[in-house]
């Protein structure tokens, strides 16, 4: 059993076919987390075979999702942190409101949570594309009570490796000052 805070990272719906966005987070964290790299995909039981970008979006709102976030909170109960991109993000949120227990929530272009009602009891912040059309609209971050940053771009702003960067920074910020991995890695520098 790891003695290090575990990060769960959810995938888009490509799971692992394209996961070069994920490299800067695996870079920064490693060894200051027990990275979790989790493919929504499989998660949901999305056939492989489905390679249209449509479909397998198809598949997701149709069952997938829920089906990915019953697996989640079977095989994990709890965790340091929770980021997930694109539908990754929607699982992680649902999650969180199905019993996943974190202390951090972090998403980027989680388009499916301007459905959500329920907001989970942790610290969230979300990152959305200025271009992207189907974010969540202002009156749904007001009536939820949090806000996002917006980033220049579209849907596929996680794409963007200085945000990946930007995101794990924040993540790594929110280690305790007096937890010791954070001290080795400082101590190094």
């Amino acid at each position: 059993m790891s003695i290090l805070p575990r990060l769960l990272v959810l995938s888009d719906l490509w799971g692992t076919s394209k996961i070069d966005w994920f490299e800067p987070c695996k870079v920064t964290l490693e060894g200051l987390y027990e990275v979790v790299f989790l493919d929504s995909r499989k998660l949901a039981g999305i056939s492989e075979d489905i390679t249209n970008e449509k479909a397998i979006h198809h598949e997701f709102i149709n069952g997938g999702i829920e089906t990915a976030v019953d697996e989640l909170v079977r095989n994990y109960r709890e965790c340091s942190t929770i980021f997930g991109v694109s539908v990754g993000g929607t699982i992680g949120w649902r999650a969180l409101n199905s019993g996943l227990k974190a202390r951090h929530f972090h998403t980027i272009s989680a388009t499916r949570l301007r459905f959500e009602t329920s907001k989970p009891q942790t610290s969230i912040q979300l990152y959305y594309g200025e271009d992207d059309l189907n974010r969540p609209k202002d009156d749904w971050f007001e009536e939820m009570d949090i806000s996002c940053r917006l980033i220049s771009g579209g849907h596929d702003i996680y794409q963007i490796p200085l945000l990946i960067q930007f995101v794990s920074n924040q993540i790594w910020n929110q280690l305790p000052n007096d937890d010791p991995t954070k001290r080795i890695v400082l101590k190094r520098k």
